[in-house]
């Protein structure tokens, strides 16, 4: 079809860009170079060229679910990774984009996509429709829990398959070798996906095993040492504060900024600080959630006290990068507690916040 044509109808020729990026290992080093063809979707309009748009993302507490049930029942752990899993999704709209810029070939020509492409809006909708659809298909059933996780079993043998997808990626703990290796030769004729192995590295989080797995830690030491060089600060540092947050912090409303009076260069330090730790506090280090949490609460309206206090949070995690969350079957790991047990701890040491009035657990 003509462009003129294209255009007489309305209809909107959307842009894309090559996007390279490198791909860092679980010790901080180079391994790979990713390019791909991304799709810009903030022009798409709702309800026009687009509708759902909502992707298939497990959350910390499933991820760390699966690992712990395979720890504790002794179920092995594998990695899957779909390759270029959104070319494999259906376009449920009708699309048309220009040439990408460096494909000198095609020059102002404009294309009609046949599949999604990397940020389109539809794209983790219309793969997670599909890959759902392969999985239930296969015979799991999804789980009441959440509709990331997925499950099939046998009673009679003991024995079951546990998934849970994160997009274009799925973490699988299983007992049940057999049925497994049918699963991806099944997944393997209908898209391109790979066993990665063992889980070592998932989501900037590093995966130790110890010899006979019955004892993973889960820390983010790469992770923590990439954003302390942003906020040049030494990653190898050994000394720092003792606590996260000195009892004496806390924050008037009087203290806190009007819109017109907040400083736009110390907003985005706060706030780009602020979202660097929320993420380790959500995955390995349980112990940085409350600080970060009440940190963030002023992070659109700063004051140089909340971000001298987000630099303390940082420093303390990269004095303690090597800790992390270990699941353990092991019974000297129990202190004498039976075996899955579960501990929550609490801390009311801020309980006395003088704007909410409210405790951030």
């Amino acid at each position: 079809m003509q462009i003129k044509e294209l255009q007489r109808r309305g209809v909107e020729i959307h842009t894309a860009k090559n996007v390279l990026k490198k791909k860092i290992n679980s010790s901080g080093q180079l391994y790979k170079h990713k390019a791909r063809c991304s799709f810009r979707g903030f022009t798409q309009k709702e309800r026009f060229d687009f509708h759902e748009t909502f992707a298939a993302v497990a959350s910390a507490a499933v991820v760390r679910l699966v690992i712990a049930l395979a720890v504790g029942c002794v179920m092995k752990i594998h990695h899957l990774n779909v390759v270029r899993a959104y070319l494999f999704a259906p376009l449920a709209e009708e699309l048309y984009v220009w040439a990408p810029e460096g494909i000198a070939a095609y020059k102002n020509e404009c294309w009609k996509l046949l599949s999604n492409l990397c940020w389109t809006q539809s794209a983790g909708a219309d793969w997670k429709k599909m890959f759902t659809e392969l999985i239930l298909a296969f015979g799991f059933v999804a789980a009441n829990l959440d509709e990331t996780l997925f499950v099939m079993s046998d009673p009679v043998k003991n024995v079951c398959i546990v998934i849970c997808i994160y997009v274009d990626d799925a973490i699988v703990a299983e007992n049940w070798p057999s049925w497994f290796n049918k699963f991806i030769q099944y997944l393997q004729g209908k898209i391109e996906i790979t066993d990665e192995g063992s889980l070592h590295w998932y989501l900037s989080v590093k995966y130790s095993f110890n010899i006979n797995a019955s004892r993973v830690l889960a820390n983010q030491v790469a992770y923590v040492e990439k954003v302390a060089k942003a906020f040049s600060i030494d990653p190898n540092l050994t000394k720092g504060p003792k606590t996260l947050m000195d009892e004496r912090f806390h924050v008037r409303p009087e203290d806190v900024p009007d819109d017109e009076d907040v400083d736009p260069e110390l907003q985005t330090e706060t706030k780009s600080l602020t979202g660097s730790l929320l993420f380790p506090a959500g995955w390995c280090s349980p112990d940085l959630a409350f600080h970060v949490c009440k940190i963030a609460r002023y992070a659109a309206r700063p004051m140089p006290e909340v971000f001298d206090v987000g630099i303390c949070i940082l420093k303390y995690m990269v004095k303690s990068k090597h800790y992390g969350i270990t699941f353990s079957r092991n019974v000297e790991d129990l202190a004498g507690f039976a075996l899955n047990t579960l501990f929550a701890y609490s801390n009311a040491l801020y309980g006395n916040d003088l704007i909410g009035q409210k405790l951030t657990i």
